[in-house]
């Protein structure tokens, strides 16, 4: 019905998400703030908030090494330990 059924507030320009793959958590990178959220997807709300490099725009997830990939437009990669605490 397209009803919007949760929301949370993103620091400035959010870019892109990727979505872990036990669905709990929602990464976002966050373009003009030079960082990654982490959001608990059962209740939207941001776990931890992550520096990245300048202007992150890309983010995947490997489900094989739970691992968090961030693309940045200064032509720099970054990968996080999605297990780490």
């Amino acid at each position: 019905s397209r009803t919007v059924v949760a929301k949370v507030a993103s620091p400035s320009q959010p870019r892109s998400m990727a979505i872990a793959s036990d669905g709990k958590s929602l990464y976002v990178v966050n373009y003009d703030s030079d960082a990654m959220s982490k959001i608990r997807t059962s209740d939207m709300q941001q776990l931890q908030r992550v520096p990245t490099g300048h202007h992150p725009i890309g983010i995947t997830y490997d489900k094989t090494d739970h691992r968090v990939w961030v693309a940045c437009y200064a032509g720099s990669l970054y990968v996080f330990d999605d297990a780490a605490p």
